[in-house]
């Protein structure tokens, strides 16, 4: 009858009440689990909830009923009622809010002199409603939103809601778990079959938490969020430590937001000859597939044959013959809409017509294959990052690492300093990880043995131009002297890319100056000169530091590095520098399992290579998609373009998003007629998803101005949405419209 909640035992928790509902709807009551053992028979199963030690979180803050009855369902009483438990959980050790930054953690069930009432005494009580028509299937999230939007509290923090073992009526497959008969008091099974739902539903907020960070002692402290440090604190956490993920800007805003949106399949590979290589990237790319369907996509590539020996087609055709080969198990997933077709020679005629842009002189032929490509990357790492704090990680943004904490030689945490304001602090941590990436030596600077054996010193300038659209629906390889550019179709704009230059000075320093915008313009129209690209045709440009094999930063890192720096004689530290976006899943998974042998842990198997991303659990790609911009009462008052689009940002939580839209009707207007992006959305990236300067809202977490400029008349209208959320002067509106402005290229 008890059965204890799926973390018990993993991470320090403590058990809590929950109660479920009767099948005749009637609440069992708020009791203690046990006491439910001798309740009516009604009652189906009792989860106990659990207590993180050491982690702060906010819940629902009570269970509420939602009467849901299956339209085809004829219930001869009332509806089965779904029922939310929740409670707000603890801060740190204690069961209160303690109300400052660095107060000290309580003992278990005491409450502090500066604490507020006991949360278990705090409820707050909102009624929600839901349409009863609605089929079982669309139901869990929309139920989330509700109650989260009117649970919103004052200091602008959102709950978590979790609904429990809850029976609800079932007819046909709408929801594919057990059906099962709840056994009546006299013992017989009733004649209606109840579906049990014996999973978890969780929707937790990505929030800044400093107390937490500032309080606890983590078993793993990531410094930087780029996409090495996102997927390290994804695996560390998902595997049961417990991580704190901090940056000094926002999440992806450094060298991972200068990115071709290209997921590799190992085809530079062929190059080198390396099928160990080749086979780590195509794992890779369907690892992406799986874990993130709704933001990887795939994309059939075209590059031209010559009779040179090294472009000649027969070469061409041996060498995708033998990645072919590599790749046999490419498609082993089971979304066929991600499954990618062999590579396969064209005629000439059929590769200038795929790419009209490119010099046809000396054109033999073409050779066409499949790779995929990404629908958003900042959104890839986002999920990262939200799937990590799901798995109980603090992460937080604008948190600049100034040093480190030590207890002789050992590194045991960081001094942090919070860029928005509220001061500085310490983060401690068994562990630290420095995944800073071209900041990597700089927090090196006052350990000189780690820094002599960590991160390369040379770093190379890479570079990718946003343009209007100058390809069809394949992505072009060009010759640009002796190498290959490629031009990519990419939302309604091409990303052509990639540049890469020597770079001398502070990581911090990087600009693309109007020279290198020119410089690496001329390359593109030498690639693509019938495109004839011209500086207005530059809609943003992307720039970032790689490191480099060579102190001077000509050489890329040929792959990435996992570095204990005990050996360095600093124990506590390790140094994890990646250069490719595609791979860094993997490194993060040899980077986890050295961290288990660092702290002297058994390592529980990754499973981040088949674990949806948060939005990620969609099994049919193109079936949702259908379903998302389909049906009139899914889609609400927005037009299917619009529903398409928040399918594919969110993925499985748009229907979130459009329910936030549905009960504000104000929201679902775009913030101008030149940006399709809702007010919303703005909202949404504010609240949900730590967006606290507008950059990061228009940038990353929405595509408002992801693929260039979106308009006076939109930024003024996003900061309107986010200044007021977080209460932004006149002038503060004004300095953040200034400072996304300077994102944008002069024209």
């Amino acid at each position: 009858m008890l059965e204890p909640h799926p973390h018990h035992g993993r991470h320090g928790v403590q058990p809590r009440h929950t109660v479920i509902d009767h099948e005749d709807g009637e609440s069992a009551g708020r009791q203690d689990a046990p006491a439910l053992l001798d309740h009516a028979p009604g009652v189906v199963r009792v989860l106990q909830d659990a207590v993180r030690v050491g982690h702060v979180e906010l819940r629902v803050v009570e269970r509420e009923r939602l009467a849901v009855a299956h339209p085809e369902v004829s219930l001869p009483r009332k509806p089965a009622q779904l029922q939310v438990q929740s409670c707000e959980r603890d801060r740190l050790r204690g069961e209160v809010d303690t109300g400052h930054l660095r107060a000290a953690p309580c003992e278990a069930n005491q409450v502090g002199a500066n604490a507020t009432t006991d949360l278990q005494e705090s409820l707050v009580r909102e009624p929600a409603e839901i349409d009863q028509r609605r089929e079982i299937a669309q139901l869990v999230e929309p139920v989330v939103v509700e109650v989260i939007e009117k649970l919103q509290r004052t200091d602008r923090r959102v709950g978590h809601l979790q609904i429990v073992d809850t029976l609800v009526p079932i007819g046909g497959d709408g929801v594919k778990h057990e059906v099962t008969a709840p056994v009546g008091a006299t013992g017989r099974a009733p004649s209606r079959a109840f579906l049990t739902l014996t999973a978890s539903v969780q929707y937790r907020t990505v929030r800044r938490d400093l107390r937490a960070l500032a309080n606890s002692t983590f078993d793993l402290l990531v410094v930087g969020a780029g996409i090495y440090g996102a997927t390290l604190a994804w695996d560390a956490a998902q595997r049961g430590l417990s991580v704190a993920l901090v940056d000094q800007g926002d999440f992806g805003g450094g060298t991972s937001a200068n990115s071709l949106k290209t997921v590799h399949g190992g085809v530079r590979a062929l190059q080198s000859g390396s099928p160990t290589e080749m086979r780590l990237f195509v794992r890779e790319r369907r690892a992406l597939c799986r874990i993130a369907p709704h933001l990887v996509h795939p994309l059939p590539f075209v590059v031209p044959t010559y009779r040179g020996l090294t472009r000649h087609p027969l070469v061409m055709r041996t060498g995708f013959g033998l990645y072919d080969l590599v790749a046999h198990d490419r498609n082993d997933l089971p979304d066929r809409s991600k499954h990618l077709p062999p590579s396969r020679l064209v005629s000439r005629d059929e590769c200038l017509a795929l790419s009209p842009h490119i010099d046809p002189t000396g054109v033999t032929g073409g050779i066409v294959w499949h790779d995929c490509q990404m629908y958003s990357s900042d959104r890839v790492l986002l999920a990262f990052v939200q799937s990590a704090v799901q798995a109980g990680a603090v992460a937080g943004n604008y948190l600049d690492v100034t040093g480190w904490v030590r207890d002789g030689e050992r590194v045991i945490g960081a001094h942090v300093e919070d860029r928005l304001g509220a001061g500085a602090f310490d983060v401690r941590a068994s562990l630290v990880v420095n995944a800073s990436g071209p900041g990597s030596r700089r927090l090196l600077e006052g350990l000189p043995a780690a820094r002599s054996s960590g991160p390369p010193p040379g770093l190379s300038k890479a570079m990718n131009l946003v343009t209007r659209s100058i390809t069809g629906d394949h992505a072009v390889g060009g010759m640009a002297g002796a190498r290959f550019l490629f031009a990519a179709p990419w939302r309604q704009v091409s990303i052509v890319g990639t540049s890469h230059d020597p770079f001398d000075g502070p990581s911090d320093a990087l600009t693309a100056s109007d020279a290198d915008v020119d410089r690496f313009l001329n390359d593109v129209n030498d690639a693509f000169p019938g495109a004839g690209l011209r500086r207005a045709d530059v809609r943003l440009v992307h720039r970032g530091l790689l490191p480099s094999e060579d102190d001077a930063g000509h050489e890329l890192l040929k792959g990435s590095r996992v570095r204990d720096h005990r050996a360095d004689g600093v124990p506590g530290l390790m140094t994890v520098l990646g250069v490719r976006y595609t791979t860094a899943r993997a490194t993060a998974e040899r980077a986890t399992d050295l961290a288990f042998s660092i702290l002297g842990r058994r390592a529980p198997p990754c499973e981040t290579a088949t674990t949806p991303l948060t939005g990620g659990a969609i099994p049919d790609w193109d079936a949702f998609l259908r379903a998302a911009t389909g049906d009139d009462d899914r889609r609400g008052p927005l037009a299917r373009d619009t529903a398409a689009r928040l399918a594919r940002t969110y993925g499985a939580e748009h229907r979130q998003v459009i329910q936030s839209l549905r009960e504000a009707p104000a929201l679902a207007a775009p913030l101008s007629d030149r940006c399709a992006v809702t007010r919303g959305e703005l909202l949404h990236a504010t609240r949900q998803e730590m967006a606290v300067h507008l950059s990061d809202a228009v940038l990353r977490r929405t595509e408002a101005g992801s693929d260039g400029h979106p308009g006076p008349a939109a930024l003024q209208a996003a900061a309107q949405v986010m200044g007021d959320e977080l209460g932004w002067s006149a002038d503060d509106r004004a300095r953040e419209i200034q400072d996304v402005e300077q994102v944008y290229p002069a024209q």
